[in-house]
C-alpha cells in the first residue's frame, strides 16, 4: 500500500478470505455508467488490493482464471477516471496480494508465481515505469516463498512483507526493503510468529503486524531497525489482517479473534506514539482492511450479518450501510476527505470482480463507476 500524505493508502487483504465488506444503507445512492473495455475471459477472479495517484489514477491488483480448469494468473487493472482498463502482466503464471503507488511512473505489485508447472513457488515483484510492468528480482528466503505486502514512501524506500521456508524447512516471515537499486531482506521474524500487513508513513516510521498462536506482534521501524514494541494481550490471539500507519503518533491495526465456541470477536488497536490501546467494538463481528486520509477519516471492512464499511471521525466509529449481499471486499484505499475506493468481488467463485467508489458528504453516499467485470468466454463490456 502506497504512502500519499492525505490522499491515503491501501490495506489488502488476501485470496479466499471470508468476506470484509461493505454495506451502506438509509443513504441516497447513485450509479454512473461505466465505459465498455475489452478484457481477458474471467472465471474464479477476485481484486485484492487498490492505490492511488489521484482519483483520476487508480491501480488495483489480484488474479484471474481464464478457464474452470486454468491457471491462476496476475490481474492489474488501471482507473483512469473514466474507465476500469486491464493491462498487461508479464507473468502468466501466478497471483498479486498487494500494490502501492508511489506516482504515475513508479508503481509497485507483490504476489508469487510458478515459473514452472510443478515447481515451487516463489517471490513475484512487479514495477510499473510508466509505459508497463515488469519483473524485479526479489531475494527468495528459501525454496518457496511470497510476497504478501508492499508500502512505499519514497522511489528508494520501499518495503515489503512475505512467507517463506528457511534452509530446515521452518516457515518464516520476512521483511524486504527496496533502496533504490535492489531489493534486500532486512529482518527475519522470529519461528513461529507471521506477518499479517505493514505500512510505512516515513522513512523513519514503518509498522509491521502479525503474531503467532499465542502472541500479538507489533514491530516498528524508527529509521535504523526493526524493533518489538509490547501490546495489550487481547485474551485469545488475533488474527491481525491490517495497519494503517498515518503518522508517528497515530496508527491503527485491525484483525479478528477466534473465541470458541463464541465465534470471532473484531479487535482495533490504536497507537498514540507512546503504546497502543486495545477495543472490541460492538457493530461488527470481523475485521478485514483498513484505509487511513488523515487522522479524522480512516475506513475498515468488516461484517456482520451482512457486509459492512466503518467510519472514524476523529472521535468515533460510525456504521455504514451499504445493501451489498455476495460482496466481499478485499482491498481499500483513501481517495481524499470523506471517500474511499473499494475492491473485491462478487459472487460464488469469484465469477464477477467489482469496485466501488465511496463518498460520505452529509447524509448522501455517492457511488461512481461501479463496473462489473464478468466472467465470459471473450471480450465483455463493463456493467453497472
Amino acid at each position: 500500500m502506497g504512502r500519499k500524505g492525505l490522499v491515503g493508502r491501501a490495506v489488502a487483504f488476501g485470496f479466499g478470505a471470508v468476506c470484509l465488506s461493505a454495506s451502506l444503507s438509509s443513504f441516497g445512492v447513485h450509479a454512473a455508467a461505466a465505459d465498455p473495455t475489452d478484457h481477458p475471459p474471467l472465471h474464479f477472479s477476485s481484486l485484492a488490493s487498490v492505490d492511488e495517484v489521484s482519483p483520476q489514477d487508480v491501480w488495483a491488483v489480484g488474479a484471474f482464471v481464464k478457464d474452470p480448469f486454468g491457471v491462476q494468473e496476475p490481474l492489474i487493472v488501471h482507473y483512469d477516471g473514466a474507465a476500469w482498463k486491464f493491462v498487461p502482466s508479464p507473468i502468466n503464471n501466478g497471483g498479486l496480494y498487494d500494490v502501492s503507488v508511489i506516482d504515475t511512473s513508479d508503481v509497485w505489485a507483490v504476489g508469487w508465481f510458478v515459473p514452472e508447472v510443478g515447481g515451487a513457488a516463489e517471490d513475484l515483484i512487479l514495477h510499473w515505469d510508466g509505459t508497463s510492468w515488469s519483473q524485479v528480482p526479489a531475494p527468495a528466503p528459501g525454496a518457496t516463498s511470497d510476497v504478501r505486502r508492499v508500502s512505499s514512501v519514497s522511489a528508494d524506500d520501499v518495503w515489503a512483507t512475505g512467507e517463506g521456508l528457511d534452509d530446515q524447512g521452518v516457515g518464516r516471515s520476512f521483511i524486504m526493503h527496496w533502496a533504490g537499486a535492489s531489493w534486500k531482506i532486512e529482518h527475519v521474524v522470529a519461528s513461529g510468529f507471521s506477518l499479517g500487513d505493514i505500512d510505512a508513513s516515513s522513512s523513519t516510521d514503518a509498522w509491521a503486524v502479525g503474531g503467532s498462536v499465542t502472541d500479538v506482534l507489533m514491530l516498528h521501524w524508527d529509521g535504523i531497525s526493526w524493533h518489538r514494541v509490547p501490546a495489550p494481550d487481547p485474551g485469545d490471539p488475533p488474527d491481525l489482517s491490517s495497519v494503517a500507519d498515518i503518522s508517528s503518533s497515530d496508527a491503527w491495526v485491525a484483525g479478528t479473534v477466534v473465541r470458541n465456541p463464541f465465534g470471532t470477536t473484531p479487535v482495533l488497536f490504536h497507537w498514540d506514539g507512546v503504546a497502543w490501546t486495545y477495543t472490541e467494538p460492538d457493530r461488527v463481528s470481523n475485521f478485514g482492511t483498513l484505509a487511513a486520509g488523515s487522522p479524522n477519516d480512516v475506513w475498515a471492512t468488516g461484517f456482520r450479518n451482512d457486509p459492512l464499511v466503518m467510519h472514524w471521525n476523529g472521535s468515533k466509529w460510525s456504521t455504514v450501510h451499504f445493501q451489498a449481499p455476495g460482496h466481499v471486499w478485499t482491498g481499500m484505499v483513501s481517495d481524499g476527505p470523506d471517500s474511499v475506493w473499494v475492491v473485491g468481488h462478487e459472487g460464488r467463485g469469484g465469477s464477477q470482480l467489482t469496485t466501488k467508489h465511496i463518498t460520505i458528504g452529509g447524509s448522501s453516499v455517492l457511488q461512481l463507476g461501479v463496473p462489473r467485470l464478468r466472467s465470459a468466454l471473450g471480450p465483455r463490456a463493463l456493467q453497472r
